[in-house]
Formats: structure tokens, sequence, C-alpha cells
């Protein structure tokens, strides 16, 4: 009887004439001959960032990991690299991953971070933010928007600060250096100045007279003319009582004067006015006295006996009226107005005694 003797196979290969190559065993003594199997479990592979035997190697920087067995850039690049073994960074103006992103606006495009896109110098004029692509908010322009607009400029161009979107209210020229004309305020200065004390002093940006009104106007904007009754600067002067209202700009009585009151100035006053008075034999024309009291009602024209516009006594002899001025008076002078009807409506039998007094 034959005998056949099958050897083991040399280590990591198997099989019949052992020509198979075995596969990752943990031990690759312990591959079984005949088929290969790991008797001892599979080789464990390599943890993320490591390659070769014994996974004592680390994968470049710049890859996304790497092929464990040998170490190249199989499965890609890290953020802000290239190049088949991810040796190249990103090309100028790009970065990220794939370096698909663009840069912002850096001050130094060559200083743009090609992993997150950062400008490591600092932005453009115009931008801001960490990739310097945010544009200067409102009132700011210059390199990282550090520069902030004139207070006269309505906002300002993001680049260089000038006013090219207008004049703050009270300001005008290409830079809204200077202020309103005198007499003008407001937007684009097209509003007119009020009655100022001092035009010089109208505000250019509200209007508003700093130093008070001229005479005759007062409010904020010195447009509003003095209420009746009032007069002068700011209309704080109130009229004389004597005036029936009076000239807002200085006071006199163009108007008139009030009841009881005359002169250019209505400085003079009637005392007897409205005083108690009294009558020696009113005459009971139509059956009503015509008494004392018509002669201090401050009528002085057109002046009628029978219309109750005067005093009338019938005494017979010399008729005696008196007024009772209810204190002591400097009196100036005394006026009398008679009658001025013509028609004496007949003959006149008795002594008649018809008058007003101012």
């Amino acid at each position: 009887m034959n005998s056949i003797f099958l050897a083991a196979c040399g280590r990591g290969y198997y099989g019949v004439e052992c020509q198979q190559e075995c596969g990752h065993c943990h031990d690759l003594t312990k591959c079984f001959h005949t088929n290969g199997s790991c008797l001892t479990g599979c080789e464990a592979a390599c943890q993320y960032g490591f390659f070769g035997p014994g996974c004592l190697h680390e994968c470049n920087d710049t890859c996304d990991g790497c092929n464990r067995f040998n170490g190249s850039c199989d499965s890609g690049c890290n953020p802000g690299w290239q190049g088949y073994e991810c040796q190249d960074a990103c090309d100028t103006e790009s970065f990220g991953d794939n370096c698909s992103r663009t840069c912002g606006h850096c001050r130094d495009v060559n200083h743009c971070s090609n992993i997150n896109g950062t400008c490591l110098t600092g932005c453009d004029v115009g931008y801001h933010g960490v990739l310097c692509k945010t544009p200067c908010p409102y009132g700011f322009f210059g390199q990282d928007c550090a520069d902030r607009c004139s207070d006269t400029c309505d906002g300002c161009n993001r680049f260089n600060g000038s006013c090219d979107t207008g004049c703050n209210p009270g300001w005008q020229g290409y830079e809204c250096q200077n202020a309103c004309d005198t007499g003008s305020f407001g937007d684009n200065c097209n509003d007119t100045c009020g009655y100022c004390r001092d035009m010089d002093q109208c505000s250019n940006i509200n209007g508003t007279c700093l130093t008070g009104c001229d005479a005759g106007y007062h409010r904020d904007l010195c447009k509003t003319p003095c209420p009746s009754g009032f007069f002068g600067p700011d209309c704080v002067d109130q009229c004389k009582d004597a005036c029936d209202g009076c000239n807002r700009f200085n006071g006199s009585c163009d108007s008139g004067c009030n009841p009881g009151w005359h002169g250019y100035e209505c400085q003079d006053v009637n005392v007897a006015l409205n005083k108690p008075a009294y009558l020696q034999d009113p005459w009971p024309w139509g059956g009503d006295d015509i008494d004392a009291s018509n002669a201090v009602d401050g009528r002085k024209s057109d002046l009628s006996g029978g219309g109750g516009q005067c005093a009338v006594s019938d005494f017979g002899q010399t008729a005696t009226w008196w007024v009772n001025l209810t204190t002591i008076h400097s009196i100036h002078n005394i006026t009398i107005y008679f009658m001025t009807e013509n028609d004496l409506q007949g003959k006149v039998t008795f002594y008649s005694f018809i008058f007003s007094l101012w």
C-alpha cells in the first residue's frame, strides 16, 4: 500500500502546491494550509490617519485619511489642498473643500487662507467680517469698515467715504462740508428760516431760532404771528388794556381804543364812563325818562335827544346834572357834546338841556 505525505505550506500560502496567498490573517502562520482560513482571525485595519505595516506610518496632513497600505490620498484632500497626493495648496483666491470656494475681498488676496478663507491681513476697503464678504454697514467705510462716515453725510460711499447718497439735513456741497446758506435749513437746504431775532442764529438743521424770534412772531420756527393781545419779540409783551388789540410788532394801538379810552396810544381815559349820574327833572320822552346815564355812555356822535343817546332835562330854569366818579381824579378836560339833529319837532315852549359828556 502506497502512502502520500502532505507537508504544510510556507508562511502566507495555502492550497495544492501552496500557490495561493493567504488573506489578511492576524497571524499568517495560522493560515490553514488547505483552504486558507485564518485560524486566529483577521488582521485589524489601520486606524484613520495611519497606514503601512503595523500601521506605524501617519498619513499626510493634507489627505482626508489615506490608503492604509501605501499612504496614497485615495479618499481625497483636506480643505485647502489639491493634487493627486494633495501636495498643492488651493490656487490664489480659492479655498476649502476641493478648492471650490472663492475668497472674499481680502486686503491682500495672497493672504487668503487656503483652508477656511480667512483674510489674514484684513479686509479690503468696503468690506468686513471674517471672510471679508460683508459690505460695510450704514455709516462706515474703508478697510475693515473701520472708518466712520462724516456726520454731515446721509451715509457715505463704503469704499472712500464720499457723500454719494446726499447730505444730512442742514448741509450742502459735494462732501456735505458746507452748512446751509443763511436763511435756509433742512433737507437739501430747501426750507426757509422764519423771523429769527438774529438770522445767523437760525439752525441750519431744523430751523429753530436759537436766540428767539423777531418782533411780531413766536414759537420754535418763528413763523407764527403773535396772537391777539400780544406783541414784540417772541410775543411776550401784552398789549395795553386801553387798546382794542395792538400792532404785533411795536404794541401801538393801530386798531383803536377800548371803550372809555382815546388818544393816539389810547393813553387818555374817560373817567366818567358808565359812572353813577344824576339829572334834575329828566324829560319823560315817550313815557321813558331820558335819564342822566345817557350822558356817560361813551356816545359822542350822531346824538339824538329822542333816541336815548343824550341826557334830557325839562327843568324850566337851570337844569342840574352831576356824576359820581367814585374816586378822586385829576381831570384834564371836560367836553360836552350837544344834540346833533336839527329837527326840533315844532315849537318848544320850555327850556331843555340835551347833551353827552366826555
